[in-house]
């Protein structure tokens, strides 16, 4: 609120694998590299700590560099009936936002409904930002894998063309990609990452 309280802290940094430590006297900041644009706090068991509807935990590159890596492979959630992802995102998300309509961010709130034991298949319902808000209209969703292992739930439109991409990177975080499988990389407001709600 009014700008928020700034603090500068300083001390030292190591990194093992694709995991960052950083320590202030007795604190330890742990941050996981899920690649080179896209960073996310961890809890004290090492799990990438969930957000809400209104922030995430990812930390975004503004230097973006392109074609990077995953480092990570996904892990599939498994529900009973329903999941529910919410956040907010930037207006970058492919085929979302009409050519020339101003956007400063997008709200997301999205069901996942499965009728499939297996949890790879189902319909979904989009809501939150007035032009993403779907009413009583729902459409199919699948899950797909791509070649290097990572789950990505593909959200379709109603002529089956694809919609939305996420991709799962742990029970309760996914992130959008584009048409290639590339995460895509938010801004110094948003992230495009979706938290688990239930």
């Amino acid at each position: 609120m009014d700008g928020g309280k700034k603090i500068k802290l300083s001390g030292s940094m190591s990194k093992k694998e694709y995991y960052y430590f950083l320590q202030n006297g007795d604190k330890v900041l742990k941050i996981a590299s899920i690649n080179n644009n896209l960073l996310h706090f961890l809890d004290a068991n090492n799990k990438l700590l969930v957000g809400n509807g209104g922030w995430s935990y990812t930390l975004n590159n503004i230097m973006r560099t392109p074609d990077a890596a995953i480092n990570f492979k996904s892990l599939r959630s498994t529900f009973k009936d329903s999941m529910v992802l919410e956040g907010r995102s930037p207006c970058g998300v492919p085929g979302i936002i009409p050519e020339g309509m101003q956007c400063y961010k997008l709200k997301w709130y999205v069901v996942l409904y499965t009728d499939d034991t297996t949890n790879k298949s189902g319909t979904y319902k989009i809501l939150g930002t007035p032009w993403l808000k779907q009413g009583d209209k729902t459409e199919k969703w699948k899950v797909i894998a791509t070649k290097d292992a990572h789950v990505i739930f593909r959200l379709d439109k109603d002529d089956r063309s694809a919609l939305l991409n996420l991709l799962q990177l742990d029970n309760n975080i996914f992130v959008f990609t584009d048409a290639a499988d590339k995460l895509l990389v938010g801004n110094e407001d948003f992230s495009h990452t979706l938290n688990r709600f239930f």
